[in-house]
């Protein structure tokens, strides 16, 4: 396996660093031509959306944002679902 994790507090916020091996990280920078620039903007990236607003992540995001909403209810109502039918015992006949 080609990666260590390592887990370190940072203040309040709980930050997780994943680090790859010298050999993949070679690799993959033998086949990208400006690899180190891919870096930096990927890191710029992960920085810009960590400190986002919540305002800005709904214009960005709103289908993500959608379909989070749609999955959670749906697991929230199917949990509702099964403790509400298995309290329905009627033991009178309808009909």
């Amino acid at each position: 396996m080609g990666t260590a994790t390592d887990d370190r507090m940072d203040g309040a916020q709980h930050a997780r660093t994943i680090q790859i091996s010298p050999e993949i990280a070679n690799g993959v920078a033998n086949n990208v031509e400006d690899f180190m620039t891919l870096v930096n903007e990927a890191n710029e990236a992960n920085e810009r959306e960590r400190h986002m607003k919540l305002r800005d992540a709904f214009r960005i995001y709103p289908k993500a944002i959608g379909y989070s909403v749609a999955l959670s209810t749906a697991l929230i109502m199917e949990g509702y679902d099964t403790a509400v039918v298995g309290s329905c015992n009627h033991t009178k006949k309808w009909g």
